[in-house]
């Protein structure tokens, strides 16, 4: 500091005969050798300078330093002071440039945490949907576990039902074999029966008289019955089919009364459909019409092949064959026509019936107009009737 102290002493050293001139030379020399002390002390914290970390100390500490070596530079350029500012100045540059790389890499730091910023943001509103995916990928996941476990379930008792079914296609083979076997055995009976049927139409045919000494009549898949004879109307041999000669009964009766026969066979009755099929299919038959008036006067028809359907065909009367008589042909209207509930004989549908032997009995003269309340023929009223039937012997 002392000798600093003393080069301060500016009168000292001035010399010249010009009074401003001296002056102003004295200013500058004075003004140099205080820029001296300031570079002095500015040496000494050269490093502590460099190495600080605030930006704006270097970058203004250059601009100084540059703005002084000008002066400087203008004022005495060879000065020992320029030359130490000349000699700093690269230095203080090249670290000005490395501030502005510095300062650039700060800026991209700050663009980075902005961004980073953001980033977190989005992030914190992305994981709840994250975890909730994964709440559904979970639950997803249980799903497929639970699918697969039902696969497995499935083709283990798919394996199982095969087994099952393989087992049973084998008991239905055996049994189809059985029933190939039970059909022959059926046939061999069925053609046994076949035969045994003709045999007894051409022992019906051939021995068979209806006779008061025959107490029971049979046919195949019916169950036998005790005929009721008649020997006295037209001779001997005549089964009474029907009988109308007393109203104990009524012949107002549904289908299967019909078919299975009704009434009493000493007093009024009816033999039923199903065995007059019978009997008229298994051998030629014919009728005899016997009718009494209310004036006690008798008429008769008679018809040498009456033939009954069978109840597929819904009885159909099948055949009459030709007539003979003094009552009139009137039956044969009702030829090639089915047995009607109604009228209770084969009157043709939706037509005045010709014949009634099933309305009211009335031991007088009715006096009702509908057809259904009384008996008659050709229209004309009847009392009674009774229908027979007889084997014609010698038919085919």
């Amino acid at each position: 500091m002392e000798e600093n102290k003393s080069n301060i002493q500016c009168n000292e050293n001035i010399s010249g005969s010009d009074p401003e001139k001296n002056w102003v030379n004295d200013s500058i020399k004075c003004m140099i050798q205080l820029l001296n002390i300031f570079f002095s002390a500015i040496e000494k914290k050269w490093l502590n300078l460099l190495t600080s970390t605030d930006n704006s100390i270097k970058t203004n500490m250059y601009e100084l330093c540059h703005l002084l070596s000008t002066i400087i530079h203008d004022i005495d350029p060879d000065t020992e002071i320029a030359e130490q500012i000349a000699w700093m100045e690269p230095k203080l540059e090249k670290e000005n440039d490395h501030i502005a790389m510095i300062e650039g890499k700060e800026l991209q730091i700050a663009l980075l945490e902005s961004k980073i910023s953001e980033n977190d943001k989005l992030i914190a509103e992305i994981e709840p949907k994250i975890k909730d995916q994964d709440k559904q990928i979970s639950m997803l996941e249980a799903q497929i576990k639970l699918m697969i476990n039902e696969k497995d379930d499935l083709i283990e008792n798919h394996e199982e039902h095969k087994a099952i079914i393989k087992n049973k296609d084998d008991q239905i083979a055996m049994l189809i074999s059985d029933i190939k076997d039970i059909n022959r055995q059926i046939n061999k009976k069925d053609q046994t029966i076949s035969k045994l049927n003709k045999q007894i139409q051409v022992y019906y045919k051939m021995h068979t008289k209806y006779e008061p000494k025959i107490k029971l009549i049979r046919f195949p898949s019916l169950e036998p019955f005790k005929p009721t004879w008649d020997n006295k109307i037209a001779g001997p041999g005549w089964i009474v089919i029907q009988r109308r000669t007393d109203g104990s009964i009524s012949f107002d009766k549904n289908w299967n009364a019909w078919k299975d026969g009704f009434g009493d066979p000493n007093g009024d009755f009816w033999l039923g459909l199903e065995r007059l099929h019978r009997i008229t299919t298994y051998q030629q038959h014919e009728l005899y019409i016997h009718m009494v008036n209310h004036n006690m006067k008798t008429r008769f028809a008679q018809y040498n092949n009456f033939v009954v359907g069978s109840v597929d065909e819904k009885y159909e009367l099948k055949s009459l064959g030709s007539y003979k008589g003094d009552a009139g042909d009137e039956m044969r209207a009702c030829e090639k026509s089915v047995f009607s509930v109604y009228y209770g004989l084969w009157n043709p549908y939706n037509s005045r019936p010709q014949i009634n032997f099933n309305g009211k009995f009335y031991e007088r003269t009715p006096t009702s107009d509908d057809p259904k309340d009384y008996l008659f023929w050709g229209r004309k009223c009847i009392q009674s009737v009774q229908m027979l039937v007889r084997p014609i012997e010698n038919s085919n």
